[in-house]
């Protein structure tokens, strides 16, 4: 027991000694306080009350850390006072996403980088570089496998490895993220805002991600979702299962170089603007508000059989350069089409009027360097279903159609002063325009259209069938394959007040109007040199038509120099037709009737213009009355005209009349009197009777 206690007595005498004892220099007094340490390191001089340092029990470390350098107090007064402090060895400045691990200094716990590291900042590219900007990823980041991170700071940046998006990257400042081949999953529709997108290698892709305001160069896109303001150039390709959406205020700008292919949603909505400036669009564009603009060498074309490439169902689409190769439907808002080629080959099998241009509703404006051109099997190249279209400008051409360059089954079509429908090719009936319902009202010029191929193909510049068409332009050299070579009218109000109908042909008959039914007011200043194989050179009425002729502001209209193969130079009108000649009909040509041939049952009023320089090469230079005593013509004269029409010798032949019923009243003028010095030239055959004033003559008196 003894032992025991006498053991520990010493223990305890041996610690007592290691406790540290205060040691006072020779010939110095104790004062009761302990002096003030050494110097710690060069940032902490010495050690003081500020800094709150207490001594440690000697040979126990020390807790205290410099908070600059890193230096540490060992406990021991005279380490303290010579220990030399750590020091950095950066070279490149460190940052809390990037720290120098090798480095005593920046790597330590709870270290200040930003006053102790002495590393120089890295010289970055510039913030938003397009790839072909850069040639190396010199001095940019590196960014791969998963990103939890809700941001980037402002710099450049490569990826060395594909990258899964863990949470939304939304980068405020500018980033520029250069995918160098690798890929970006956003991991099912994870944000991804940067402010650009490149790749170097062209080899990059993004999927699965919702891509907002973010400029894109050289990349691809699958199953992404493109919004908000951004711009896509370089050779980026956006593949099926991507949706392009500019809504809101958002502004999407796709230039040169850039594929959308088959599949891909498109959509322009609220006041979003979308800018197409030489993109390759092989997907449906579909502006349902907003504003749509198609310009440069954009190529559209919608690969989804009879489906449109730019669907305006609101907003405003204005297109002024590029290549459309599907058709553009406008149901609602406006579509503006100031430039570009519209070429479209359109089969429809389910038989539905479409064409190059459909108009549903809204309103549409073709003009300026517009060129509209192609084939369509059932339709016009602009067909009018609703709404209203302005057409201007040398634009509709060219086209092989079911129904010609224009056709109007309802709205309003308007067919400016200053526009040309030309060179189009109807394969039924209609070739420079076709009226089916609905308005048009014509200021321009049809020219050089024509129906082929049907045998029935009516109306070589215009054909009515319904509605109401105002014709006040020119109407020239249009062909028919068979009736009505420059207007045919089949039904509805035709009022055709045109400067002119020339120069057009008709297989069959009415060389310049072919008037079938309906109403038809013609005030034309010139129905001239317009041909007919069958009868009709200038006008053929039809059974049952009404047509009123009225004079014009530059006076009567003239039908002349008109040729019929067969009969009626000038004018042919079937049975029971009434013809109020108003106008001068000079100098036609045809084998009975070179100036107006009547069959039966008609009723004639011939008060001012005249007929006159008319040619037969039968007989009936001026008028041939080919009636039957059943049914007889009445005719009614004011004021003879009826001068100086000939038959193919030469001889006067201003009247052949078999039964008809002749009635003229002297007028005041000194000039109307008959043509008593021109034997023959009136002829009244079978019951023909010819009254004049109060007398009634016989054919032998006359």
């Amino acid at each position: 027991m003894r032992k025991r206690i006498l053991s520990i007595i010493t223990v305890l005498a041996l610690c007592l000694g290691l406790l540290p004892a205060t040691a006072f220099a020779e010939g110095e007094a104790d004062s009761g306080t302990p002096p003030v340490q050494s110097a710690l390191c060069e940032h902490h001089p010495q050690h003081d009350e500020a800094c709150g340092y207490v001594p440690a029990t000697e040979g126990t470390l020390c807790t205290f850390v410099c908070k600059v350098c890193n230096a540490q107090d060992s406990g021991n007064a005279e380490d303290s006072s010579d220990a030399q402090p750590e020091e950095c060895t950066c070279e490149t400045l460190c940052t809390e996403e990037e720290v120098n691990g090798d480095c005593p200094v920046c790597s330590a716990e709870g270290a200040e980088l930003d006053k102790a590291c002495i590393g120089a900042a890295p010289v970055l590219a510039a913030a938003a570089p397009l790839s072909s900007e850069h040639s190396s990823h010199d001095g940019w980041k590196t960014l791969s496998g998963t990103i939890n991170k809700l941001g980037l700071p402002s710099g450049n940046y490569v990826l060395t490895g594909d990258v899964t998006l863990g949470n939304f990257l939304w980068c405020d400042e500018s980033v520029t993220i250069c995918l160098n081949g690798h890929k970006i999953n956003g991991n099912t529709m994870q944000r991804l805002t940067v402010s650009t997108i490149c790749d170097c290698t062209g080899r990059g892709y993004i999927y699965d991600a919702e891509v907002r305001n973010s400029s894109l160069s050289n990349v691809n896109l699958d199953n992404c979702v493109i919004m908000g303001s951004a711009t896509i150039d370089g050779h980026t390709n956006i593949y099926e299962g991507c949706t392009i959406e500019a809504s809101a205020d958002e502004s999407i700008t796709i230039n040169l170089n850039t594929t959308i292919t088959s599949g891909v949603e498109i959509v322009v909505d609220g006041s979003g603007i979308l800018s197409l400036n030489g993109a390759n669009v092989q997907s449906a564009i579909d502006v349902k508000n907003g504003t749509c603009n198609i310009s440069g060498t954009t190529e559209i074309k919608n690969f989804t059989e009879g489906a449109p490439a730019v669907n305006v169902r609101g907003g405003t689409c204005n297109i002024t350069g590029g290549t459309i190769s599907s058709p553009i439907e406008v149901s609602e808002g406006t579509c503006n089409i100031t430039g570009g080629t519209i070429k479209v080959y359109d089969y429809t099998p389910s038989g539905e009027i479409t064409g190059a241009v459909v108009v549903k509703g809204g309103s549409c404006n073709i003009g300026d360097d517009a060129q509209i051109t192609g084939r369509i099997d059932n339709g016009g190249a602009v067909s009018v279903l609703g709404g209203n279209c302005t057409i201007s400008g040398s634009n509709i051409y060219d086209n092989s159609t079911k129904y010609g360059g224009v056709y109007v089954e309802n709205g309003t079509c308007t067919i400016e002063e200053d526009a040309s429908i030309t060179g189009n090719q109807a394969f039924d009936q209609g070739g420079g325009v076709y009226v089916a319902g609905g308005v048009c009202d014509i200021y321009g010029t049809i020219g050089s259209n024509y129906t082929a191929y049907n045998y029935d193909g009516d109306g070589g510049g215009v054909y009515v069938a319904g509605g109401e068409c105002n014709i006040y332009g020119t109407i020239f050299k249009n062909t028919a394959k068979r009736d009505g070579g420059g207007v045919y009218v089949a039904g509805g109000k035709c009022d055709i007040a045109a400067t002119s109908i020339n120069y057009n042909d008709a297989a069959g008959n009415g060389g310049g109007i072919y008037v079938a039914g309906g109403e038809c007011r013609i005030a034309t200043q010139t129905i001239g040199s317009n041909t007919a194989t069958g009868n009709g050179g200038g006008v053929y009425v039809a059974s049952g038509a009404k047509v009123t002729v009225n004079s014009t502001q530059a006076g009567p209209p003239r039908i002349t120099h008109n040729t019929a193969n067969g009969n009626g130079g000038g004018v042919y009108l079937c049975e029971g037709v009434e013809w109020n000649n108003l106008c001068y009909v000079t100098t036609n040509t045809a084998q009975y009737g070179g100036g107006i041939y009547s069959e039966g049952d008609c009723k004639l009023t011939i008060r001012n213009g005249s007929v006159e320089w008319n040619t037969a090469t039968v007989e009936g230079g001026g008028l041939y009355l080919n009636d039957s005593q059943t049914k007889p013509c009445i005719v009614e004269i004011t004021n003879w005209t009826i001068k100086e029409n000939k038959d193919n010798s030469s001889q006067p032949n201003n009247m052949v009349s078999l039964n008809s019923q002749i009635t003229y009243e002297q007028g005041l003028s000194t000039q109307d009197t008959l043509p008593y010095k021109e034997p023959g030239s009136i002829i009244l055959k079978d019951s023909a009777s010819f009254t004049i004033m109060s007398g009634k003559y016989e054919a032998s008196e006359i």
